[in-house]
């Protein structure tokens, strides 16, 4: 059996991914740093594939976007992420404003 070769790193992919959430949600790089404790340039390096992505992160993000943590890695159509303020089918509650999104807050909300 061959070797699996990817056209782009999966850090790439996953940063890909966060971009266009972030686009789709009104939501800054600045903001993700804040939520996740690293610099501004440490989310820039991660969001161009520079750096790579912990587990932890992708968690932390994962439950924040309410996306499945397999969306970050390439599972499913890009498409498929939705906003945060869009109901998610088959849910009867419509999705949250990201914390981060609030100037000044970097902490996470109490569940």
């Amino acid at each position: 059996m061959g070797e699996l070769q990817l056209e782009h790193t999966i850090d790439e992919i996953i940063g890909y991914r966060i971009n266009h959430l972030l686009f789709i949600n009104r939501a800054t790089r600045r903001s993700v740093a804040l939520q996740l404790g690293i610099s501004h340039t440490a989310v820039n390096n991660k969001l161009n594939g520079v750096s790579k992505w912990s587990a932890e992160e992708v968690f932390l993000l994962s439950a924040a976007f309410k996306t499945p943590v397999g969306y970050f890695y390439g599972e499913g159509a890009l498409e498929n992420a939705l906003p945060l303020d869009e109901e998610t089918p088959g849910s009867e509650e419509p999705g949250v404003s990201l914390m981060w999104a609030q100037p000044g807050s970097n902490r996470r909300p109490a569940d």
